[in-house]
């Protein structure tokens, strides 16, 4: 008679369910992602509520699995392994052995090439999953984008294609924009929850993902926002003086609104405006947690309509093709059209028009994006000058950097590591009306 260990039992059951929900939501990711453009993370969201069963653990592994699928995608599924095989060594290639219901996922497969762990450079990986599979032909960096974000980024950093790439395969870390003078409150609670940080640049500090940031808020209050460290290299560029008036156009989350309320020291006025109800709900309710009684959200659509008040300065972060936040969303690099640049310009030089014309003579425009394409980039805003000879390059330092920029600065994913920005400021005349 076999003896059986209870607990061990009870681990092979948790380890083979975990796998069957594996299964169901790689397939689902496949159907609902790529063929039809949602999301990752909307589609674990929608998933983590309709299977209230799975606990943190479960969804972790589960959200875990899914972005490494995504993020190996072009060495794995594109070469011919089927899902199960893909995940195990997306795991490998995130430089972890996978867990145990990945592995029972691609032994039930029986699909698992193996292969080596190897948390070394992209090219060590590479070279690792060459031997493994003996592609033919050989693995390539460029093949972990699509076909068409390799050509765009040759033509912003023809010898830094590689690099950058790169920087897509490893998630960032959290960046928090410290509120002015709080920062030994934000670092002592920081340090009552063990969380360790690394300083960045001025008001910037990085942590590791997988903490709990609900719980360091209840120690620290509103000192700190969650704001990726491009995003505040673009409240950097603004650079908005005390007392004057500010139009974030496309201000979405309100992340960048309140950054330029903070840095005027709450003297001063920011209409942050979006044409979507939700998201401005969202952002007024997030301006009176934070204080900011100098920031007034409403819902606007730029492209349509723009307010009668003149304003000091304009920042226009606009949508795009968003290849600049592929580190955090994997998938969004296969659920991207390589037409989508081209139409989001259009979109991009009408709110430009619009945003210039509601500068008063002398303001500043900020222009945005955080998309690494030349399309969205340095073309749209020389359409702009092309359009308007009352608009100039104004230079700025760069904000990580520190040396001077000809009006127009790039932010690469790893600068940071962050997401990667285009900024661009312009001055608009003075002896115009």
């Amino acid at each position: 008679m076999t003896n059986t260990n209870p607990s061990e039992t009870r681990r092979a059951s948790i380890v083979r369910r975990q796998a069957e929900v594996l299964r169901e939501v790689i397939e689902r990711a496949e159907d609902e992602v790529i063929d039809g453009g949602r999301p990752a993370d909307t589609m674990l969201r929608g998933l983590f509520r309709s299977r209230r069963e799975l606990g943190s653990r479960d969804r972790r592994l589960i959200g875990d699995t899914v972005f490494a699928f995504f993020r190996w995608r072009g060495w794995t599924r594109e070469r011919g392994l089927d899902p199960a095989a893909s995940c195990a060594v997306a795991w490998r290639l995130d430089g972890e052995a996978p867990p145990p219901p990945v592995e029972r996922f691609a032994a039930e497969c029986g699909s698992d090439p193996g292969g080596r762990v190897v948390p070394g450079t992209l090219e060590e990986r590479r070279a690792a999953l060459q031997e493994t599979l003996r592609a033919n032909p050989p693995l390539d960096v460029t093949e972990l984008v699509p076909a068409w974000a390799g050509e765009q980024l040759g033509r912003i950093a023809p010898e830094g294609v590689a690099e950058i790439i790169e920087s897509f395969q490893d998630r960032p870390p959290t960046w928090l924009r410290v509120r002015p003078n709080r920062a030994d409150r934000v670092r002592e609670a920081l340090a009552a929850q063990g969380i360790e940080f690394a300083e960045g640049p001025s008001e910037a500090l990085a942590i590791e993902g997988g903490f709990h940031l609900g719980e360091l808020r209840k120690k620290a209050g509103r000192t700190f926002e969650v704001q990726d460290l491009a995003s505040q290299c673009v409240g950097a560029v603004c650079d908005p003086r005390p007392g004057e008036a500010w139009w974030d156009v496309c201000a979405g989350a309100g992340g960048k609104a309140l950054h330029l309320a903070d840095r005027m020291e709450g003297q001063g006025r920011v209409l942050a405006t979006d044409r979507r109800e939700g998201i401005v709900r969202n952002l007024k309710q997030r301006a009176r947690a934070s204080g900011m009684k100098s920031v007034r959200a409403a819902v606007l659509d730029a492209a349509a309509r723009v307010p009668e008040e003149r304003f000091d300065g304009v920042l226009i972060d606009a949508p795009c093709s968003g290849m600049g936040t592929w580190s955090r969303n994997p998938d969004a690099r296969w659920r991207t059209d390589g037409s989508m640049p081209e139409r989001k310009r259009e979109i991009q030089r009408a709110l430009l028009q619009r945003g210039a014309e509601a500068l008063r003579p002398g303001g500043i425009l900020v222009y945005s994006v955080c998309t690494l394409t030349s399309t969205e980039t340095m073309e749209v805003v020389q359409d702009l000058l092309e359009a308007r000879d009352d608009l100039a390059p104004e230079a700025f330092p760069h904000p990580l950097g520190g040396g001077n920029t000809d009006g127009a600065a790039w932010v690469l994913p790893q600068d940071g590591p962050c997401s990667g920005m285009f900024i661009a400021r312009l001055r608009k005349e003075s002896f115009y009306e």
